[in-house]
């Protein structure tokens, strides 16, 4: 992750296991190069510069007039990882949870409510579960909030909404 981003760290001291990182600014300035992002169909985008395909919305919900509709899925962590699991099974896609590194590149620095290109229309989700460890502990993985660009460790049987990836289209 890259240390420019973080403006600030602050540790809480209960239970689960929380940590909280914020990697917003206070403005959002950023142009977004508009060839990065290729929208496959309605509710896949593949993100050109990682060669990633990522659900333009979190599991659950679709697109329709370029929002997301629907209730969104809300699993803990070896739940969602399952639901990728699964997905990829009937899918031409091998769908799973992306990393923080990977959630990392399609935020937008300094951009909040959402701090995501408008080609994912994700508002008011709150946080999403990631594949990257939240500390040095098994239970605890990393969250992120797509709306401020928080970063938060949280233990994996709370429920947390998700975005799945996978690696480039298929031929």
């Amino acid at each position: 992750m890259n240390p420019n981003y973080y403006t600030f760290l602050r540790c809480l001291s209960f239970s689960p296991f929380v940590f909280w990182m914020s990697l917003a600014n206070a403005e959002c300035s950023v142009e977004v190069d508009q060839l990065r992002y290729q929208i496959l169909h309605t509710q896949l985008v593949t993100d050109r510069q990682t060669e990633l395909v990522w659900q333009r919305c979190v599991s659950g919900q679709r697109i329709e007039n370029n929002s997301c509709v629907g209730k969104a899925e809300d699993l803990s962590w070896n739940d969602a990882d399952r639901y990728a699991s699964d997905l990829a099974t009937t899918s031409q896609y091998n769908w799973r949870l992306p990393t923080l590194e990977e959630l990392e590149t399609i935020l937008l620095p300094g951009c909040k409510n959402p701090a995501l290109p408008s080609v994912f229309p994700i508002y008011d989700t709150g946080e999403v579960w990631t594949s990257s460890p939240g500390f040095p502990v098994n239970d605890v993985a990393a969250i992120l909030n797509l709306q401020t660009a928080e970063l938060f460790g949280i233990g994996k049987g709370v429920t947390r909404h998700f975005l799945l990836v996978a690696e480039t289209a298929p031929d």
